[in-house]
């Protein structure tokens, strides 16, 4: 599929803010995406009772009661993002999953945990904002609640800014191309 980047409709809207030591609400984590209550009933089991883990508002309204706002004010809630696997535990295709649910949060300013089993994740180069396990996760979520990790995020976010500075130009080639009627397709099997 092709990559949806940044598409929330309130990316203007956003004000999430590095949250203070001083508040008295829980450190809040955000599952990113479908399919993740079982992660975060148990990624929640593992945090404790001191910290809070929300999914998507999609993932927790009936669709007739979603509301595209509603992405907004998540995203305005959490300290931290989870974009964990969706695939389970047979993921035969791990190259196909687009990474925008590991960059949107980044992108607004939010430190991110990714599913290492995704190929696209591991674009970004090595990272400790990248797991394999929920351990590693719980692990994450601790150190950046207490203030850790902040050189290692912030190299993660230049990199996600920095390569998706390059996407429209991407595409505009490619449309280009295909308007000229010059691409050219070639399948490769993998190895």
């Amino acid at each position: 599929g092709i990559p949806h980047h940044y598409n929330i409709p309130c990316v203007g809207a956003l004000q999430w803010q590095r949250r203070n030591t001083t508040t008295t609400r829980p450190f809040t984590v955000g599952m990113v995406g479908m399919h993740s209550k079982v992660a975060a009933e148990e990624l929640s089991r593992r945090l404790g009772p001191s910290m809070r883990v929300l999914l998507e508002p999609e993932q927790q309204l009936p669709a007739f009661l979603f509301k595209k706002a509603d992405i907004c004010d998540y995203f305005n809630r959490i300290d931290l993002a989870v974009a964990w696997n969706q695939m389970g535990k047979h993921m035969v295709h791990e190259w196909i999953k687009p990474a925008e649910r590991f960059t949107n949060p980044l992108l607004f300013g939010i430190p991110t945990v990714g599913f290492a089993g995704y190929a696209s994740y591991r674009d970004y180069g090595p990272s400790p904002f990248l797991c394999h396990h929920l351990e590693c996760v719980t692990e994450i979520v601790r150190l950046v609640q207490n203030g850790g990790l902040k050189e290692e995020y912030q190299v993660l976010r230049k990199r996600v800014s920095e390569h998706l500075q390059t996407v429209p130009a991407a595409y505009n080639r490619l449309f280009s191309e295909i308007s000229m009627g010059s691409l050219r397709v070639t399948i490769t099997p993998a190895n």
